[in-house]
């Protein structure tokens, strides 16, 4: 019997053997109605019928054309032809204007539930990667910020593994946003009702993580006055974050292990086994394939928990985001009641060119520092921090390895003013406080040096 209570609307003249296998559908565990004789789009729509069994020979209704009116009014509504031996070539056509198949009469029990049963499963499949897609697009608009091609493969990676029980390793830089691609992962996964805690691996010492994790017994050690429970019994359906794994010491690597292969624990000081039902996220910015190597990190735990690995890239990978993630930023401060302020084009153009070692949350910051101390409603590139000023993204296109001259840092200087007064040489002129003159004969000198 199947699982699946799917509506069936079965459309034949015939009352008796309409009847009969009414009752033998039933029987299979689906929910039957008969529309011969009614209006059968208004039976489709009212009783969210999911497959239709119709006759293609009645009298009166020419079966075909009516396949083509379901098929053009509820699209999403499957078709299965029942025709006799006679006609078979009419049943082919029938596929061919969108029947998904037909089964012949005398019906066979058996070919009608296996053709049901592939019915169902092609309706799953569908409605699963309609999920899937709407995910996608979701996280396009969502709490993930930006369209760089890095970006939108991020959120691809998360709405395709999102509602998997595999295990995630999450890999990037400091900043970069692992936790919120953990929580994002487990938002979209049919565990979001279920608990989603975050385990700071970094901030326990190995004692209390351990008791952290599994809980122990009264008398486990001095100070357990209570049984405690752990993480992964309050956790149970849910999913657990282990935030920067790598730090995880070797004697506790071997028990978390034990539990994501046997999904089962004890607790501290205790003897009774305790299943769980758990999803294990994890996350690092070290590289864990060189710790396997120097014997700092197991390699079994390390291939356990790499079954799907999502790379978040650097921000300076992916400098197309930052318009759109400092008008998120702001937008934030808006809300929480900060002043209404905007960055200049020139500010945007510095802050694309900067490295951004803290990544996202440096820039996070950047922007919520210069909405408070920019005296105007305009960030310019002056109310930025030096270490994002003009002239380290001067020094930075020299190379890394290179020393420029004065004159070349004077002429370097020169241009990007010009940049950013638009090429008016007047203007430029004034900010740099020198004679027009000089600046045409500075920017003659560096065309004829090249």
């Amino acid at each position: 019997m199947t699982e699946d209570k799917a509506r069936i609307l079965l459309v034949d003249d015939d009352e008796v053997f309409s009847k009969v296998f009414a009752n033998e559908l039933t029987q299979m565990g689906f929910h039957v109605a008969q529309g011969y004789g009614k209006d059968v789009v208004t039976v489709l729509i009212e009783q969210a019928i999911e497959i239709v069994i119709l006759d293609i020979v009645m009298p009166g209704t020419d079966g075909l054309q009516l396949l083509e009116t379901i098929k053009s009014r509820c699209p999403a509504v499957d078709v299965i032809m029942l025709t006799g031996n006679a006609s078979i070539d009419n049943a082919i056509a029938s596929m061919k204007k969108g029947a998904y198949d037909y089964v012949t009469k005398p019906v066979e029990l058996e070919r009608v539930e296996q053709v049901l049963q592939r019915c169902l499963e092609k309706r799953r499949l569908a409605s699963r990667n309609q999920m899937l897609k709407n995910r996608v697009s979701d996280l396009r608009e969502g709490a993930l910020i930006g369209r760089s091609p890095a970006t939108l493969e991020v959120k691809s990676l998360i709405g395709r593994f999102a509602d998997s029980d595999s295990t995630v390793l999450i890999r990037g830089e400091s900043g970069t946003g692992k936790e919120l691609v953990a929580n994002l992962i487990h938002k979209y996964s049919s565990r979001r009702d279920e608990p989603f805690i975050i385990v700071d691996c970094t901030a326990l010492k190995e004692s209390l993580l351990e008791s952290e994790l599994f809980g122990h017994e009264r008398g486990a050690f001095t100070g357990a006055v209570t049984r405690k429970h752990g993480i992964f019994e309050i956790a149970d359906g849910g999913t657990i974050f282990l935030d920067e794994i790598g730090d995880i010491p070797q004697a506790l690597q071997v028990k978390l292990l034990r539990v994501v292969e046997t999904k089962a624990f004890r607790r501290l000081g205790g003897n009774e086994r305790i299943n769980v039902d758990v999803r294990l996220l994890a996350a690092t910015n070290r590289d864990l394939q060189e710790m396997v190597r120097k014997g700092e990190f197991r390699e079994d735990l390390y291939y356990r928990i790499n079954v799907v690995s999502i790379l978040l890239p650097p921000l300076r990978d992916h400098p197309d985001d930052i318009p759109e993630l400092v008008d998120h930023f702001l937008g934030e401060l808006r809300r929480s009641g900060d002043a209404d302020k905007r960055f200049s084009d020139t500010a945007i153009q510095s802050l694309t060119r900067h490295d951004w070692p803290g990544n996202v949350r440096e820039l996070r910051n950047l922007v919520e520092r210069s909405v408070l101390l920019a005296e105007s409603d305009t960030i310019e590139v002056s109310d930025l921090p030096i270490n994002v000023s003009p002239l380290k993204a001067i020094l930075r296109s020299f190379g890394r390895d290179s020393y420029p001259t004065l004159d070349q840092l004077e002429e370097a200087y020169i241009a990007w003013i010009l940049e950013r007064t638009g090429g008016n040489k007047q203007l430029a002129a004034r900010i740099l406080n020198i004679d027009r003159k000089t600046i045409l004969r500075r920017l003659a000198q560096g065309d004829s040096e090249e």
